[in-house]
């Protein structure tokens, strides 16, 4: 699910709390840029062939990866692959394509 339908769910229950959420869920994404590998691998890693860690945020769980943007043979970036509720069943690969 994307964040922005999650967010659009949210508001049509309570929109204070969509609000806050999506603050939150935004410092908690830039929080990332300093060391990421804090995060635990998720239990997805094993489906894909690099490597899937995750960050929980309320009852989300944030799933991202680390890449070598430049090329210079360090992990550098970022890069959000998905935000999934924590009841949501383990993503696989071919759902993330």
């Amino acid at each position: 699910m994307q964040v922005e339908e999650i967010v659009f769910r949210m508001m049509g229950r309570n929109p204070g709390y969509a609000e806050r959420w999506q603050e939150g869920l935004e410092q908690a994404t830039v929080s990332l840029e300093t060391f990421p590998r804090r995060c635990p691998l998720a239990h997805e890693n094993d489906s894909f062939s690099y490597e899937v860690r995750q960050l929980l945020y309320a009852s989300h769980r944030i799933l991202f990866t680390l890449l070598d943007a430049d090329e210079d043979g360090k992990d550098d970036t970022v890069r959000i692959l998905h935000v999934r509720h924590q009841a949501q069943r383990w993503l696989d690969d071919e759902e993330e394509e």
